[in-house]
């Protein structure tokens, strides 16, 4: 997964999906992240949003920024209204996770 991240990093999206293709059906969530990143560089948007879904799904720790990329995807596909709302949640999950740091202090 490594060398499809620096493979998508570098430009080179086309090898970058030749490599998680096969995983596509796998459940982990650092996959499911990757395959976002690697569609969303594609300018496959629903499949991204597909995936970045999924990895939303597995309730990971970076929900804010996860919520983000969605908010992204969202946008890179004009879709106004839905980035708007994946940001709102996005900013409600920091909102949340600067709370419960708070009470731990």
């Amino acid at each position: 997964m490594n060398h499809a991240r620096i493979l998508s990093t570098s430009g080179k999206i086309k090898e970058a999906i030749a490599i998680i293709t096969p995983h596509l059906n796998s459940r982990n969530p650092e996959v499911l992240k990757l395959a976002a990143q690697v569609f969303a560089a594609a300018g496959e948007h629903r499949k991204a949003e597909m995936f970045q879904r999924a990895f939303l799904a597995t309730e990971p720790k970076d929900l804010p920024q996860a919520w983000g990329f969605l908010g992204d995807i969202y946008l890179s596909r004009g879709s106004k209204i839905e980035a708007k709302r994946a940001y709102k949640h996005g900013l409600q999950e920091l909102i949340l996770d600067v709370r419960a740091r708070n009470e731990k202090k």
